[in-house]
């Protein structure tokens, strides 16, 4: 496991805090033994075995697998054609205040696409099911928690997803991501780039995908993601054996 001492002592002490708030909400609980087993039970971001809290009872959240015994998603070739495609030119809102046009001109920079954030409780389940669909919050740590290793590569790292700009916002706040989050909530990258998408409860989502892109095009696609919180070391281990400047170098010598 990753995380340093302080952020488990920090992590400590908002599962103690989250246990006493739901206490009192629910009104039910009369003694301090029985918060502690709910915020034993209440298992919130424990290294890979990740799972969103309830608003209820720790008894309402299905136990579910471990991030690496998720369904592994299938390559069926919806990524094949990204690798070479120009960007389109569209300005998506992020939750930096800085709206960001990926297809204009610019450095070479990680967009992580990701389907959603903090899905309710009650539909874990049929999410967990979906290959490829949860993972979305353990993701986004790891580009956070790796971000150093982007920064000494000269590249910048977004996240990308159909949610809404508020959602995004409160999932950057709570889980105190350094880098921007961008909205697509039409799906437009879907529609003009291509994107993989998949459908759950009537509503369409991105499949998780890693783009690296650069001067308005795609220099690669790494898909599928799998485990989802090892996705930013598939990046960086891309990177580094495709530096900027190896393939003039290398046309230079032929």
């Amino acid at each position: 496991m990753r995380s340093s001492p302080r952020r488990l002592a920090c992590l400590s002490r908002a599962i103690g805090a989250a246990a006493w708030s739901l206490a009192h909400a629910a009104g039910r609980m009369r003694s301090a033994a029985r918060i502690r087993t709910v915020a034993t039970r209440a298992r919130i971001v424990v290294g890979r075995r990740w799972l969103p809290g309830s608003a209820g009872y720790a008894r309402s959240v299905p136990e579910l697998p471990p991030i690496e015994e998720l369904p592994r998603p299938r390559d069926h070739g919806e990524a094949d054609h990204l690798p070479g495609a120009r960007l389109p030119e569209v300005e998506l809102p992020s939750t930096d205040g800085r709206p960001r046009v990926l297809g204009g001109p610019g450095a070479r920079a990680v967009v992580f696409v990701y389907p959603s954030m903090g899905v309710d409780a009650d539909q874990l389940g049929e999410w967990t099911a979906i290959p490829g669909a949860r993972g979305c919050t353990p993701e986004a740590c790891d580009f956070r928690d790796r971000l150093d290793g982007f920064r000494s590569a000269g590249v910048a790292v977004l996240g990308l997803s159909s949610q809404p700009p508020d959602r995004q916002r409160e999932a950057a706040e709570r889980l105190q991501l350094p880098y921007p989050l961008l909205s697509d909530e039409k799906l437009g990258l879907a529609a003009s780039l291509g994107l993989p998408t998949f459908t759950f409860r009537s509503r369409r989502y991105f499949k998780r995908i890693t783009l690296i892109v650069s001067g308005g095009r795609v220099e690669a696609a790494l898909y599928p993601v799998f485990p989802p919180d090892r996705a930013a070391q598939q990046a960086l281990g891309w990177l580094a054996t495709n530096r900027v400047g190896d393939e003039s170098r290398a046309a230079g010598r032929s």
